[in-house]
Formats: structure tokens, C-alpha cells, sequence
């Protein structure tokens, strides 16, 4: 059962799921290999949340600069 979903600038979904041992692990519901920050396990879905708010974050800041430098060079 997933605890909660989040997008990635892509468009790829992430979901914060129980591990079957008490702990939380995060993945794409479409598969493939996770960014290491979001490798490994927490020990509670707010630690994971928190993991995932600060990846797509970071995303989302590399689009922005990515959009600005593209207008700055026209």
C-alpha cells in the first residue's frame, strides 16, 4: 500500500512504500534505478518524504536555471 506519491520534473512518479520489515524504502512505479539520495531505507515515511522534497527540489531548481540561462543567451 503506498503512503504517498510525488512526480519528478518528468513526469516519473515516486512512491513511499513499506519494506515487509517495519521500515520505509521509496520507487518509481514505473521502475528503474532511483537517485542514490533516494536509495536505501528510512525509518519512517515523513524521513522518506523529506528525502524526496529535497530531490525534487533540487530538480526543479536545475529546470529553472536551465530555463533562465536559455533566455539569458538569446
Amino acid at each position: 500500500m503506498a503512503v504517498k506519491e510525488n512526480k519528478t520534473p518528468k513526469g516519473k512518479e515516486l512512491v513511499i512504500k513499506p519494506d515487509g520489515r517495519g521500515f520505509f524504502e521509496i520507487s518509481f512505479t514505473s521502475g528503474g534505478e532511483l537517485p542514490g539520495e533516494l536509495c536505501g531505507i528510512f525509518s519512517d515515511p515523513t524521513r522518506a518524504q523529506i528525502a524526496i522534497n529535497i530531490y525534487l527540489g533540487r530538480k526543479e531548481q536545475e529546470e529553472l536555471n536551465k530555463t533562465s540561462d536559455a533566455k539569458h543567451k538569446e
